[in-house]
């Protein structure tokens, strides 16, 4: 990146140093300077990075709590489902959903279970188009301290995690 600001500042010295030169003033010969990269002589053309154009993220439930689990909500911003999360997760059972975004902003994937005894699974994994990619999890009501969650780490170009909900 200093190269470039080294590289722009010459370019626009140098135009500066042609206005002079031609008897214009700056004010009447606008001089827009636009910065690029120059290869030196015999190299390649210098490319500019490629970036993701989307991305995806998959999360997997794996059910280990001894009871069946029923689907309350389903979460997603931006983009679109590749496979949405089950009405329910049966015993020593595990599934999998996954969505794309081509967003700015990436992509927010989400779900909320049920078990019988009323106790509620809060899974979550958010990929940023630009960032750090991270997950979320919460266990709520009466006996929510008979359960667990535990996760796999999310990172990288098209994540996925695995929550594993059990019994404490």
């Amino acid at each position: 990146m200093k190269s470039n600001l080294i590289v722009s500042g010459a370019v626009l010295t140098a135009a500066a140093s042609l206005v002079a030169l031609s008897g214009a003033s700056a004010s009447s010969t606008p001089v827009q300077a636009r910065p690029r990269a120059i290869a030196p002589a015999g190299a390649a053309p210098l490319e500019a990075p490629v970036l993701k154009s989307s991305t995806s993220v998959a999360i997997t439930v794996v059910n280990n709590t001894g009871q069946e689990l029923t689907l309350l909500d389903e979460y997603k911003a931006h983009g679109s489902w590749t496979q949405h999360f089950p009405q329910t997760i049966g015993l020593d059972a595990s599934v999998t959903a996954s969505a794309s975004s081509s967003n700015v902003e990436g992509i927010d994937l989400a779900a909320d279970y049920l078990t019988s005894d009323g106790t509620q699974f809060h899974l979550e994994a958010q990929v940023p188009f630009f960032g750090t990619d991270s997950t979320g999890q919460d266990i709520a009501g009466l006996n929510a301290a008979l359960y667990t969650i535990t996760h796999t780490s999310i990172s990288g170009f098209n994540p996925s995690v695995t929550f594993t909900l059990g019994r404490a």
